[in-house]
């Protein structure tokens, strides 16, 4: 019984990440930042400091995560933070972090596009804890 749980555990964590989607989240990336920041060299993976809130909302949108009324999608971000987050604890604090930062902006007073950028500014930190490419 214990080999069967092992087992399961180790399917599970090496299929959780999908190391096409990690390469195009850090091409994304690499796009995102010449977009806004012309004549900065592409070197992704960044350092977390280095993603602006205007670079962040560019990644969301190339990643079909805002919807028509700028507003976060939120089950697909979910989805996609399980594609590019291996480890099933920085897992689970991606998504505690996320549904902390989405309530307190949902909460905040302002256009959704304000609200995104709450949400931005709260949950940037998140992406440390991604995959790295390969």
């Amino acid at each position: 019984m214990k080999n069967l749980l092992l087992v399961a555990c180790l399917l599970t964590i090496s299929f959780a990440i999908d190391p096409a989607k990690v390469k195009k989240f850090y091409d994304m990336v690499d796009i995102c930042v010449q977009e806004n920041t012309p004549g900065v060299p592409k070197k992704s993976p960044l350092n977390i400091e280095e993603y602006t809130p205007d670079m962040v909302l560019c990644l969301l949108h190339k990643h079909e995560m805002i919807d028509e009324q700028g507003l976060i999608k939120r089950r697909k971000l979910i989805e996609y933070n399980d594609y590019l987050i291996s480890d099933e604890t920085k897992s689970r604090q991606a998504k505690e972090m996320g549904s902390m930062c989405l309530k307190q902006a949902n909460q905040s007073p302002g256009s959704n596009n304000e609200k995104t950028m709450a949400f931005i500014k709260c949950a940037t930190p998140v992406i440390d804890l991604f995959d790295k490419p390969q």
